[in-house]
């Protein structure tokens, strides 16, 4: 033994031959990953699970246990692989000096598994860990331990101190994070101890006797500690052939399917091979196969046999798999099972899954979801930009200021519904003071971004001369745009521009087509424009586009389907009753007005003056002047 601490530090086989092999697995990484390589060389999360990422799900649910060998052999940057090989080359050399190659593998070996299954104990079921951290925290506790069989005091105390000078920091579990990672203290405990145990057991043969000058003439000695040595090293060194190799056939299989998910291939180029992995149990590419048939991606479109593929694969709570069978669901509007795919996928961790779970529980429309919508959309908001907008169309009425400090977060994220929303607040005074010139700044980025509101608002500041200059060319160029988006709103009010040759050439017969259109469609704008543009021998022609318009849920259709029932002949005065209260309960101050007249006359309606004047109220209060003092 003392003849081997003469040069504790000469480089060894073992650790020469892992330090390699990192280096080849992390050229893996990266060369698969394609064109996600961030600047610090950081794969994809794609590929880190696809080669062997450690998860509690993917070991304890489906029972992945190659995953404990391979996830030490990869890395989640190039400032990781650095850092765990500095670790590597100053505890690995120095132990394998120690206690030989054979010995060293064993307390590598069993620091990986105990940091990987200690991992997925500790840690929550969207964390991926990856990384030699783990074992090489056994190796740092391996040299803290085997430094008690060295004689001399100054010696062993100096080789105790280095190690711990790397060992503290790293079991101390502080919240530090490292390029959108965080550092996995559990795999650092786990590591450590395994590496402790086992080179506990080493440091009796090493203070009993001079260290054999080779690791076979050990084995061959026969001793109790030989024994119990082969009794370790030999289980272990199979489970790691026999886990090496089978991760070597999990990532062959899974190959193609990665292939695809980098955008490096098309699925219909792997169709077989997809669906044979898929077949022989790999989640990954039943994930590929389903997301493809699911939206006719070089294959045709098959949603029922997508939704077998991505079923089992959320129930195996794949995260990608829930994602895109939540949009499945939602794309056959089937809201409830769409927004209990997206919680499962929220709840893995992907935060454009908590948005998707609450715009499609806002489309079931139930009071008792609002609580669940908004805890979704504030768990997605830092790095989901259109969460924040959601969030604060939603609570503007109740919180204005934070409405406002939301929506200009997701504007600062180039959301353009933020943007828009942020204008708004700003032209109306909502949260903050009123701000004409930067509301129009506003609304020409949301316009830029691509929205269509912010382009119909931005023409309506044009024409009108808010916060800026009147430009009517312009504004109607902007609608003229926004129309061709098929923007129902922004095609009546380019009617409006057309009809009145506000900027551009006066042209009434497109401007009748456009605001039938629009009407047609449920565009209450559009309905105003027909029913001042239409002459009174085109009423029936009318009746039918209100009638239309009404039914699709536009408060001036059943308000001008309503006065036409009133003055046809004969009058049909129940008829227009129904239709004007219609019309104010979908928000129009003249249906209230005009049903409150009929009320008032008992035409078409039981005479209640009473009632009569609450609608009038009502009327006033949307801002009809003329029913304020009846």
């Amino acid at each position: 033994m003392h003849a081997m601490n003469k040069e504790p530090f000469r480089p060894g086989p073992a650790t020469l031959t892992t330090a390699a092999l990192l280096v080849i697995v992390f050229v893996l990484e990266v060369a698969l990953s394609g064109d996600e390589v961030t600047g610090l060389l950081a794969p994809s999360i794609q590929v880190l699970v696809a080669l062997g990422g450690i998860s509690k799900d993917f070991l304890f649910d489906q029972h992945q246990w190659w995953r404990l060998v391979a996830g030490p052999l990869l890395h989640a940057d190039l400032v990781h692989l650095v850092l765990n090989g500095l670790v590597l080359v100053f505890a690995g050399f120095l132990v394998e000096s120690m206690v030989g190659k054979l010995r060293w593998v064993a307390i590598y070996g069993l620091g990986a598994l105990c940091g990987g299954l200690l991992s997925a104990l500790l840690n929550p079921a969207n964390i991926v860990s990856v990384g030699a951290s783990g074992a090489g925290m056994a190796l740092l506790a391996a040299v803290f331990v085997l430094a008690f069989s060295l004689p001399e005091p100054q010696a062993r105390s100096g080789m105790q101190v280095n190690a711990l000078r790397f060992l503290v920091p790293s079991l101390l579990p502080i919240a530090t994070s490292r390029s959108g990672g965080h550092i996995d203290f559990a795999a650092h405990l786990g590591g450590a101890l395994g590496g402790a145990l086992v080179s506990s057991l080493f440091l009796f043969e090493l203070k009993r006797a001079p260290a054999p000058t080779s690791p076979e003439e050990f084995v061959s000695s026969g001793k109790p500690e030989a024994r119990l040595f082969t009794a370790l090293v030999a289980p272990l060194a199979a489970a790691l052939v026999a886990f090496t190799a089978a991760g070597i056939a999990f990532t062959a299989r899974d190959a193609p399917a990665l292939m695809v998910l980098q955008n490096r291939a098309k699925p219909s180029e792997w169709l077989g091979w997809l669906r044979s992995a898929c077949g022989l149990d790999s989640p990954l590419s039943c994930v590929v196969l389903g997301k493809a048939l699911a939206r006719g991606d070089g294959v045709p479109r098959d949603a029922e046999a997508a939704r077998a593929l991505l079923t089992p694969a959320c129930a195996a709570r794949d995260v990608d798999g829930c994602f895109e069978l939540g949009a499945l669901e939602y794309d056959a509007k089937h809201l409830a099972p769409a927004a209990t795919a997206w919680n499962t996928a929220c709840d893995l961790g992907e935060p454009a899954a908590c948005r998707n779970q609450a715009l499609a529980l806002s489309d079931l429309r139930r009071p008792e979801d609002e609580p669940t919508i908004r805890a979704r959309l504030q768990q997605a908001c830092p790095t989901v930009p259109a969460a924040c907008a959601d969030l604060a169309s939603r609570i503007f009425e109740e919180d204005a200021p934070t409405a406002v400090k939301l929506a200009a977060q997701a504007c600062d994220g180039k959301d353009a519904f933020g943007c828009w929303l942020s204008a708004r607040f700003l032209a109306d005074g909502t949260g903050v003071e009123k701000d004409q010139g930067k509301a129009r700044a506003l609304h020409q980025q949301a316009c830029d971004l691509g929205d269509v509101r912010g382009c119909n608002s931005l023409a309506l500041f044009l024409q009108r001369g808010w916060g800026g200059d009147v430009d009517l060319a312009r504004a109607a160029t902007l609608l003229d745009k926004a129309c061709t988006t098929g923007d129902a709103q922004s095609c009546a009010n380019f009617a409006i521009s057309l009809w009145q040759g506000k900027g551009i050439a006066k042209d009434e017969v497109r401007a009748l087509e456009l605001f039938e259109m629009t009407c047609a469609a449920g565009n209450s704008g559009g309905c105003d424009g027909v029913a001042e543009m239409v002459p009174p021998d085109g009423r029936p022609a009318k009746q039918a586009l209100f009638e239309k318009a009404c039914a699709a849920g536009a408060a001036s259709g059943c308000l001008y389907q309503g006065a036409g029932l009133e003055h046809s002949q004969p009058q049909d005065f129940a008829g227009a009753a129904k239709l004007y209260r219609e019309a104010c309960e979908l928000g129009d101050e003249h249906g209230c007005a005009w049903y409150a007249d009929l009320l008032k006359k008992g035409q078409g309606a039981e005479q209640d003056v009473a009632m009569a004047g609450e609608f009038y109220r009502r009327a006033c209060e949307g801002g009809l002047e003329a029913a304020c003092g009846k």
